[in-house]
């Protein structure tokens, strides 16, 4: 079976040679010069790119200037001028444009899957890896796949620089680079709230909240992000009928105990379950899911990588990610703890960048902070930290004295350190009405 189509290829070039730059950049997002599988028309492309790079403004695509651009890369193209123009001047209506770009997208993953395959087959049969340790590496090799990554791909800054100050202009929320926590507080610390393609660890002692202010903070982002691609949760602690009662116990006010005694839940109660649950959970136009649930107990590194390779193909992305929690994740026995959890944490900061998603790894703190007497806690003080506190990019650790909480950012790579002082409601597991804070730059 072939997988490429020149009618499809000719017709997404078509109906950006004639709408101009505007329209190209459309679809440079969804499309760059690999996907393409004849030759010309991927120089075509790539040639519509330096155009674009060369004249920054919104304008009609000069023929001349393409042709001249494609003659630089080889003289096989010096008898493409009236190919480049006739394609101009064909009209390609917008929502057929979108099939095509659908169509070459497609083409190209299963050229590029039909690759990985091989490689994968030459791997299986020439290693000397475990099995477990080849299912690993066989699922990163799929995840690079899927999200079109190359480790030997470079960009140019000006590009990576034109892309990111117009993600800033048009504002989109679906692109957005700042997620909001929901504690007014934390966000002004933050500058805004959780950046994308970044590990965040969220630490505390047992009991303490860890879990509560992970899906705080996620079921925020579902609330003030609309569009944005289905969160995940791997819990390896609780099941998922106990992570959702804690999440309508935020919705509620009421403990998971009040909730099952139906004499304790009001009309106002029910009303304000089903408001939010509305909210947060119910499906998009798409028919996408908006938060995903796993609790599988024995979860590791290999097994969350696939699941979530198979939700961005299915869907189309990933929203956000959390892990509840970290030192729960199966290790080699054979490997000392620290060095076992420190290949996990660069495992998940490798997620957070495949995927462009964040990812809210939870962590237990060892007991030394219970003996700090009052003293702020430490990235030190997560427990066999190995090099979590390296991988991290923001670590907020969570102290308590019954329902006042303060939430410490020890490490923010993108700012501002310094605490938060917030209340936490433990019936509700819900952290809200922020007292007080003070932070400092470093």
């Amino acid at each position: 079976m072939k997988f490429y189509d020149a009618n499809a290829e000719k017709a997404i070039l078509s109906y950006v040679l004639h709408e101009g730059t505007k329209a190209f950049c459309k679809y440079r997002a969804k499309l760059s010069v690999s996907d393409f599988y004849y030759e010309v028309c991927a120089a075509l492309w790539d040639s519509c790119n330096q155009f674009v790079i060369e004249h920054q403004t919104e304008s009609e695509f000069d023929i001349v200037s393409l042709y001249n651009l494609m003659k630089q890369k080889s003289e096989d193209y010096v008898s493409s001028l009236k190919d480049i123009a006739e394609l101009k001047e064909s009209k390609i209506i917008g929502t057929a444009a979108d099939e095509y770009a659908s169509l070459i997208k497609e083409n190209s993953r299963k050229r590029q899957l039909q690759t990985t395959l091989s490689s994968m087959q030459n791997m299986v049969e020439e290693s000397n890896d475990t099995s477990e340790q080849l299912k690993a590496k066989l699922c990163q090799m799929l995840v690079s796949t899927n999200n079109d990554s190359n480790v030997l791909n470079c960009e140019d800054a000006l590009e990576v620089a034109i892309r990111f100050i117009k993600s800033l202009r048009d504002h989109d929320d679906e692109k957005s680079l700042i997620f909001p926590t929901g504690i007014n507080r934390l966000d002004v610390l933050l500058e805004g709230g959780i950046r994308n393609d970044t590990l965040n660890i969220i630490g505390a002692r047992p009991g303490i909240g860890k879990s509560a202010l992970g899906s705080n903070i996620l079921i925020n982002l579902l609330k003030t992000m609309p569009t944005l691609k289905p969160c995940v949760i791997f819990s390896l602690e609780m099941n998922n009928e106990q992570v959702i009662q804690r999440i309508l116990s935020s919705f509620c006010g009421l403990s998971g105990t009040e909730m099952t005694q139906n004499s304790r839940m009001l009309g106002s109660h029910w009303h304000e379950i089903i408001a939010h649950s509305t909210e947060c959970f119910s499906h998009k136009d798409d028919n996408a899911p908006r938060l995903l649930m796993c609790d599988k107990s024995n979860l590791s590194l290999s097994d969350m990588s696939s699941m979530l390779s198979d939700i961005n193909q299915r869907y189309g992305g990933v929203g956000a990610v959390m892990l509840d929690y970290l030192q729960l994740m199966p290790t080699d026995v054979r490997i000392p703890k620290a060095i076992a959890l420190g290949e996990i944490s660069r495992g998940l900061k490798e997620i957070a960048r495949s995927f462009h998603a964040p990812v809210f790894a939870l962590c237990q703190l060892n007991r030394e902070v219970e003996n700090s007497k009052g003293g702020a806690p430490k990235a030190s003080n997560i427990k066999d930290s190995g090099s979590i506190e390296q991988d991290a990019d923001l670590i907020i650790l969570i102290t308590r004295e019954k329902s006042e909480a303060t939430l410490h950012v020890v490490k923010n790579r993108n700012g501002a350190t310094g605490s938060v002082e917030c209340n936490f409601n433990g019936n509700a597991c819900l952290f809200s009405n922020e007292k007080q804070y003070d932070y400092e730059y470093l």
